[in-house]
């Protein structure tokens, strides 16, 4: 194919044009998205006179096994002044026996048992709620059952990203290495790239959501800003809507540093791991729209660009050259954006697989989400 002919078909040129946009918008999603995370300096806030209080908390539903192997590395944590709010909703295993157990040995933990259903809204909202209202005033970190701290020193690094205007901390939560196989490598490219959005987003200062599993504000904030009651109605978002609804650039901060994060168990099956995708897109329905349409820039480029390609080499074969080189320079860059950012997170394989998980995930979320809108039934 001559250069005139290539300049004289304007079915070509349309096509390059679109796919020149659509690469250049990828290139700085891929940067600004996980780059900017992965350069991310930490710098703690100055060192108070008194720490303040905190108080862990969390809510369990039958989870014994989870609180035996997890919950005294959140009650051995390196602090001055903490404690650590369980509440045991309606439990009927041995989760009442182990936190009975646990608190002869420990005065800072303080269970809270739920024996009856006494609301008809249904999710974690309303036991949460409880919890909260336990804890005494100062800085609020919740997690969950399934989790441990990366170190003894996760609530200090926590505090240690509060300045007075501080409201909001939002926290890395990375799947524990020695899962196996597709589900493994699925789950830990679904939690890096979540991460990396919510926690990009809150650098840029527009935070829109955060992970329930390493998540803090301060406890009169919460209660100042009406708690979940807005969503009750909602079974999930307990972490997402609250934070959707009150962060803000000027009140909230983010933490990703090593002794900082939360470790979760892998996933056991692509059910509990579908179960969890679908708790998570099931409000995002409740987004401003603005936070919905920013979502979408990514996916409808990566679609435009794929398309352009395709329709090019379609109708011009000759033209392999260009495509190729663009499709090679897309998935460099992204390659290279999405490793830095594992390697910071210390997850490892990932990221050179990213270009492949990105059209899984396209297609997935896609179904996801379009099912979440018209979903009644939750999943408890």
């Amino acid at each position: 194919m001559s250069q005139i002919d290539f300049l004289n078909d304007w079915y070509i040129i349309i096509c390059l044009i679109v796919a020149c946009a659509a690469l250049v918008v990828l290139f700085l999603h891929y940067g600004l998205v996980y780059l900017r995370p992965a350069m991310k300096k930490f710098k703690p806030a100055p060192a108070e006179l008194v720490s303040p209080h905190v108080s862990v908390v969390l809510t369990v539903h039958n989870e014994a096994e989870s609180l035996r192997d997890n919950l005294v590395y959140l009650l051995e944590q390196d602090y001055p002044d903490f404690d650590v709010v369980v509440v045991d909703y309606r439990s009927t295993d041995d989760t009442n026996y182990v936190l009975k157990v646990l608190g002869e040995n420990y005065p800072n933990l303080k269970p809270v048992i739920i024996k009856e259903d006494v609301t008809m809204f249904k999710g974690n909202k309303y036991p949460l709620s409880i919890g909260i209202q336990s804890a005494a005033d100062g800085i609020v970190l919740l997690t969950e059952s399934d989790c441990r701290p990366a170190s003894f020193n996760w609530l200090q690094q926590i505090v240690s990203s509060y300045l007075p205007s501080t409201q909001i901390v939002l926290g890395y939560s990375g799947i524990k290495a020695g899962g196996k196989g597709l589900l493994s490598l699925l789950a830990q490219y679904d939690n890096i790239a979540h991460s990396a959005h919510y926690l990009s987003a809150a650098i840029a200062g527009c935070p829109y959501t955060g992970n329930g599993r390493n998540l803090s504000y301060r406890r009169k904030f919460f209660f100042d800003k009406g708690a979940f009651f807005k969503h009750y109605v909602e079974p999930d978002g307990a972490d997402d809507l609250f934070v959707n609804a009150n962060a803000k650039g000027g009140n909230t901060a983010i933490n990703i540093e090593r002794d900082a994060w939360m470790e979760i168990e892998p996933y056991r099956s692509f059910h509990s791991w579908r179960d969890y995708r679908i708790h998570r897109f099931s409000t995002k329905k409740y987004y401003k729209p603005l936070q919905f349409l920013t979502r979408l820039v990514a996916p409808v480029s990566l679609v435009l660009f794929v398309a352009a390609i395709l329709a090019m080499l379609l109708h011009q074969p000759l033209i392999w050259p260009v495509a190729v080189g663009a499709v090679v320079l897309k998935m460099a860059w992204q390659t290279v954006c999405v490793w830095k950012w594992c390697k910071r997170l210390e997850v490892k394989l990932v990221g050179w697989l990213s270009p492949f998980f990105e059209f899984y995930f396209l297609f997935s979320d896609t179904i996801i989400f379009l099912s979440s809108l018209f979903l009644r039934k939750r999943i408890r």
